[in-house]
C-alpha cells in the first residue's frame, strides 16, 4: 500500500459514490454487542474491564463465574460511561 495520493484517489472514485446506499435496521441487542465488542477489544479498556470485573467478584462474592460475566456484560457499558 502507497501512501496517501490524492491522485490516486481521483482515479479510483472521481469523486462519485463508489456504490448505492443500503440502510439497515440494527435491533437493540445487536447494537448492544456490537458495542461491547469494541470496547472489550480496546486495549485502553483493559484496565477498566479488570478493575470493573474485580468490583463484581467482591460485591457478589457467592454468585458463580458465569453470573458475573453476565452481569459484567450486562452493566459494563453503562458504569463505564459514568466514571
Amino acid at each position: 500500500m502507497t501512501p496517501y495520493d490524492e491522485d490516486t484517489e481521483k482515479t479510483i472514485s472521481d469523486g462519485k459514490p463508489l456504490g448505492g446506499c443500503i440502510v439497515h435496521e440494527v435491533d437493540m441487542l445487536s447494537l448492544e454487542q456490537a458495542h461491547r465488542c469494541v470496547l472489550v477489544n480496546a486495549n485502553d479498556v483493559q484496565p477498566y474491564i479488570q478493575m470493573y470485573n474485580k468490583i463484581l467478584k467482591r460485591r457478589y462474592s457467592g454468585k458463580t463465574t458465569k453470573w458475573i460475566l453476565d452481569e459484567h456484560n450486562r452493566t459494563f457499558a453503562n458504569w463505564l460511561r459514568k466514571r
